[in-house]
Order: C-alpha cells, then structure tokens, then sequence
C-alpha cells in the first residue's frame, strides 16, 4: 500500500467518525437487574406451581408448562429448584406418576434407580439410609 491509500484512508475516518464506534454499552444497574431477577423468578414459580397442579389430570399442559418454565430459566440464567426437576423425566420431560415411571432400590449402591415407562430413560439418585427410615 503506498502512502497516498494511506492518506486517503485517513482522511475519510476522522476522530469524530470514530467516536461512536469507541463508546461501550451503558452498564445495567444493580436495581435492574435484581427486579429482572425476581420478575423472572415469579414467572418461573408461578409456570411450575401451575405445572404441578396439572400433572395428574392433564399431562400434555404439564409439559409444555414445564418446558416454558426451563425456557425462561435458561434465558435468565436460573436452575430450576431440585424438587420440581425430580418430578420430571428428563429425556421426554413427563411428568413423573405411577403409571410413568418404576423404581427400584440399590441397597448396595445406596441408588435409587427411576425408568421412565413412556421413553426408557434411566435416572439414578443417591440416597442415605438414615433419610429413608425417617
């Protein structure tokens, strides 16, 4: 490149052209984001307490309000809590009744091992001697 491009290239990116281009994003405050944070939370809470309620009477609604409920997890960066998850299939995201699912126990292992009758997912759960005699 010879130095008249160079000049050229110059002359058409002056300093104030560039100053937009150098501004950073204007930060989120601390306020913002916290009520981000429980509007998402009630939202979640609100969608899985829904989802219990109409496990046993309509299981399709059960799911989607469920998966909507991971969604927005996932989308605000939340876990769901540990006993709404225990109550689902994992792979196909059913919810977990007698009719779905069989347990078994492993007493040398200290599992407990749940199948989902609807798609043949496996999920083991550790557990104490002392909790189950509670």
């Amino acid at each position: 490149m010879n130095q008249k491009n160079v000049v050229w290239l110059l002359d058409i990116w002056t300093s104030e052209q560039m100053a937009p281009l150098k501004q950073r994003k204007k930060r989120r405050s601390r306020t913002e984001k916290q009520t981000k944070k429980h509007l998402f939370s009630e939202a979640i809470n609100y969608l899985l307490r829904r989802s219990i309620e109409l496990r046993l009477t309509d299981p399709d609604m059960s799911r989607e309000h469920y998966l909507s409920a991971k969604k927005m997890g996932m989308r605000g960066r939340f876990h769901l809590p540990k006993p709404y998850r225990l109550l689902y299939c994992h792979k196909c995201l059913s919810p977990i009744t007698s009719e779905t699912i069989r347990v078994r126990l492993n007493s040398k292992k200290k599992q407990i091992h749940y199948q989902c009758l609807l798609c043949r997912a496996e999920h083991r759960f550790g557990y104490n001697k002392h909790i189950l005699k509670k």
